[in-house]
């Protein structure tokens, strides 16, 4: 009866041990990947704002749209990335504190359209993109190192007045 116990105990014993070495291989091999993508770099898109306009008063919904063509430099990327910016409005009204607030979007090379509902009483003052998401770097690139890259996570470029 003892030797039944020890046999199903060594049975055991090789069964955890093979699940353990799967699974360190398996992790070492998500190590890699993940060292992998890291080891490329960041690289910082560089966008700016193009044709600015601020429609007419809608009469049905008196509303007017501020629109704008946000073109995108991202010649140091992958190809076919994309990522997030902020544009951050500073807001003057006629019947309200002025207001800064901002409108996330999504930036894609070479350029995307945005647009922003704005009040019959209301305008704006500047505008700026914000928070540019870093891409990763093609191979032939320059990434951004240490507190460069760090600081593209956050990147705030004033663009202008309307």
């Amino acid at each position: 009866m003892a030797r039944a116990n020890q046999t199903c105990s060594s049975t055991a014993t090789y069964w955890i041990a093979i699940a353990i070495y799967w699974l360190s291989a398996a992790c070492v091999t998500g190590l890699i990947g993940v060292t992998k993508a890291i080891g490329q770099g960041l690289c910082k898109p560089t966008p700016w704002v193009n044709d600015v306009q601020f429609s007419p008063i809608h009469p049905e919904t008196l509303v007017r749209n501020w629109t704008a063509v946000v073109s995108v430099d991202a010649s140091q990327s992958r190809a076919n990335f994309r990522g997030t910016f902020d544009i951050v409005f500073m807001r003057l009204s006629e019947t309200a504190p002025d207001m800064e607030f901002r409108e996330p979007f999504i930036w894609m090379p070479p350029s995307v359209n945005v647009s922003v509902e704005f009040g019959r009483d209301e305008a704006v003052e500047r505008y700026w993109i914000d928070n540019i998401s870093p891409c990763i770097c093609r191979s032939n690139c320059e990434p951004l190192q240490g507190s460069q890259a760090m600081s593209a996570l956050g990147q705030k470029r004033t663009l202008g007045h309307v």
